[in-house]
């Protein structure tokens, strides 16, 4: 699923969880609030699960990454130049960059929601 895809469901599962919310707050009989808040546990969970796939997709494309970054660098491990070591350096931070960009993506929302 593409990012405008996930993107796109997580919007409509927050309406949709908005709108239980207020059903939820103006709802006087005992059975029907359990059966609506059955149905916002379960959007929620939905969207802890899309969240732990998302994160098993970004750490293998890391690994992906890595593995491709330490294939470059063994290539060039006979390099001399400081060309060849300057683009060593870059894809090195390039790669923290990310590693960097998917940690903080986690701690600012870990569970996705």
């Amino acid at each position: 699923m593409t990012d405008k895809e996930n993107t796109a469901i997580h919007f409509v599962n927050e309406q949709a969880l908005e709108v239980l919310l207020n059903l939820l707050a103006n709802e006087p009989d005992a059975t029907a609030r359990k059966k609506l808040i059955h149905r916002i546990d379960q959007i929620r969970n939905r969207q802890r699960e899309e969240a732990a796939a998302n994160l098993q997709d970004r750490t293998g494309f890391l690994v992906d990454l890595s593995s491709s970054l330490a294939a470059v660098i063994a290539e060039r491990s006979s390099a001399d130049s400081d060309n060849d070591i300057n683009q060593i350096l870059k894809e090195l931070r390039d790669l923290v960059g990310q590693i960097d960009d998917l940690v903080h993506s986690e701690i600012s929302d870990p569970d996705g929601i």
